[in-house]
């Protein structure tokens, strides 16, 4: 065991490990599954946090973050993509900011954006003269001016239905999680149950 820098383990997990070995598995395998362990390990015992991530009043006791702080610090970071689901845009010129530096510094840094476009009360305008509005007012007021834009969709079925509550959200640092959320979102663009915002020019 000592010459696969093992030997400072215990002697009765020694004594498993070599009875593994003489069952056929190489050392290498052996690495590699405890590798695996160690990791499974991690996510069992909190190394992935889940972190409560709060837009509104502040309440008594445990503090938690505010949305545009967390978001400004993951996407200071993008790397290759980023994918974003949003309720409301608030000061989206000045949270977003740091994307849009990023995406400057990044051509090749895909940014796809989740949007709720809902139809008001009373108002008797068109589907596309909606999108059109929406669409005027995220490049002017939402997003940093002369910057490239990333690709927006939205769900058809909102336009029709009544704003909804304020509501609060979680950052999970997990990657199985996050890549199910991501093909959560293509496979609904895919289906065009959301659809691209089609005033936008890139």
């Amino acid at each position: 065991m000592a010459r696969v820098g093992l030997g400072h383990l215990p002697g009765a997990t020694i004594t498993d490990l070599r009875a593994l070995i003489e069952q056929g598995l190489t050392p290498a395998a052996i690495a590699w599954g405890l590798d695996r362990l160690v990791a499974e390990r991690e996510l069992q015992t909190g190394a992935h946090r889940t972190e409560l991530v709060w837009t509104g009043p502040e309440a008594p006791g445990p503090a938690s973050r505010d949305t545009s702080v967390v978001v400004r610090e993951m996407l200071s970071g993008a790397e290759r993509s980023v994918l974003l689901s949003t309720y409301a845009i608030f000061r989206g010129a000045r949270v977003f900011k740091v994307l849009a530096d990023r995406m400057a510094a990044l051509p090749e840094l895909s940014v796809r954006m989740f949007v709720n476009i809902s139809r008001p009360s009373g108002s008797q305008a068109t589907e596309a003269q909606l999108l059109r509005a929406f669409a005027e007012k995220f490049g002017t007021d939402d997003w940093p001016a002369g910057a490239r834009l990333p690709e927006l969709f939205y769900d058809p079925r909102a336009l029709s239905a009544l704003p909804g509550p304020k509501a609060f959200s979680t950052l999970v640092d997990d990657p199985a999680l996050a890549r199910a959320l991501r093909d959560q979102f293509e496979s609904l663009v895919e289906a065009r149950q959301l659809l691209r915002v089609p005033s936008l020019q890139h």
